[in-house]
């Protein structure tokens, strides 16, 4: 039996994420086979676009729009002949949010990886809903793209979702003129492992690993005339570069200077007597504010008055006093005196260097922890992905950890691991 009839529901996915308007390549007038032929050579145009650009994103829901027009043009072939007017309204819609879909596929990048799994969790609902009377046919591959660092061993696995993949049609993939054999096949999975040294990966830049998944439909026997007829889809895998991204870190030092004045304070003895022995009499002794007392340079002496010498000076720098004892006097009558305390006080002025700069290079799933001075202040983080982004302090983005640690005052960089896209 022959169900010519796909599901709008891939779209409806899609247009949850894009927003409608009208498109340039949809005409009432035009046949089916024109609009489908037109479909495809704009997104092929707007494919090789997109990988001028680097707009993995684009590049990948592009390769899979392109797999639903051909399931499409396969399930439904007795109605490209047809003029566009003269399909049902529901596949008249399918052409026209698909036309939509393509025109807007430039600003896919500004989706976020959750948002297009999302779209292509609805694609990959379409294999149930296509039977092509023993046809094979490929709605999905994965992974769309890969990390240097992705692959746990020395191969990486390519797995196709469809239907009619069961071992009763031979296939192979064909990557750099080898025919690779499947590894495990189901009639709706199938999967090839390809060594990773034959993946092409750059520094700095994004690389395309052309593939074809071909699949022979064998001829009925009861047909001997007929010929074996052989299903090409072709796909693009794409290398991400080494580099994950570049860090800048901008920092100041933060440390002090060192600034000292003479300070002092005058006090006064009223009482006393002839023969020394005098009465002790304490003044407390405060810094100035913002000022530290050097205790060790507290000095007591006498300005005027009977006494004649100073014989014992104390500090406590607990309660911040002046004692000052053993007064002799120099006359026989007591007599009011006058001291001095003197002493040298300090402050630690903060003071600011110049902008320091760190920076350095991320590579796919190693960490990278990046130590700055004890004293480091104005921590300002700055993080360049692969594709152009920027990501600024602290963040948790889909391909990159930050996070920066005020104590220890060390940053860590964390690529994260690249999973497939769908």
């Amino acid at each position: 039996m022959t169900v010519k009839k796909i599901l709008l529901l891939p779209l409806l996915f899609i247009f949850a994420l894009v927003p409608p308007s009208a498109g340039a390549v949809v005409a009432e007038s035009a046949a089916v086979a024109v609009t489908i032929a037109t479909l495809k050579q704009t997104l092929d145009s707007t494919l090789r676009n997109l990988e001028s650009s680097g707009n993995y994103l684009g590049i990948q829901l592009g390769a899979q729009l392109r797999m639903t027009i051909d399931a499409w043009e396969k399930a439904n072939a007795n109605l490209v002949s047809l003029t566009f007017s003269k399909l049902t309204e529901e596949r008249q819609r399918f052409f026209r949010d698909l036309d939509n879909t393509i025109s807007r596929l430039d600003n896919v990048s500004q989706q976020n990886l959750q948002e297009v799994q999302k779209v292509v969790a609805g694609l990959n609902q379409a294999a149930a809903t296509l039977t092509l009377d023993g046809q094979p046919v490929v709605l999905r591959f994965s992974p769309g793209m890969i990390a240097p660092s992705s692959g746990t061993s020395d191969t990486q696995k390519i797995s196709f979702s469809g239907a009619n993949f069961s071992a009763d049609y031979p296939a192979k993939l064909v990557f750099k003129s080898k025919g690779y054999q499947p590894s495990t096949r189901i009639d709706t999975q199938i999967e090839f492992l390809i060594p990773i040294g034959d993946l092409q990966f750059d520094q700095k830049t994004l690389k395309a690993n052309a593939m074809e998944l071909q699949v022979t439909e064998k001829a009925p026997w009861w047909k001997p005339w007929a010929n074996d007829k052989l299903h090409r889809f072709p796909v693009t895998v794409v290398s991400l570069p080494q580099i994950a991204a570049t860090y800048e870190i901008v920092y100041k030092l933060a440390s002090t200077q060192r600034e000292e004045q003479l300070q002092q304070m005058l006090y006064k003895h009223i009482s006393g007597h002839r023969g020394g022995g005098e009465t002790c009499r304490t003044d407390p002794i405060r810094p100035s504010p913002g000022w530290r007392i050097v205790w060790g340079s507290v000095v007591s002496e006498v300005i005027d008055g009977n006494c004649g010498r100073v014989d014992h000076t104390m500090v406590s720098e607990l309660d911040g006093s002046l004692t000052v004892c053993n007064c002799e006097p120099r006359a026989f009558t007591p007599g009011a005196r006058t001291g001095r305390a003197r002493w040298d006080e300090y402050r630690d002025v903060p003071i600011t260097s110049p902008p320091n700069t760190s920076r350095g290079t991320l590579y796919w799933g190693v960490q990278m922890p990046v130590n700055l001075p004890r004293n480091a202040t104005n921590v300002a983080i700055t993080t360049t992905l692969f594709n152009n982004e920027v990501l600024s302090g602290q963040n948790t983005h889909s391909f990159l950890s930050v996070t920066y640690d005020n104590i220890e005052n060390r940053a860590l960089f964390a690529p994260r691991p690249i999973t497939p896209l769908y």
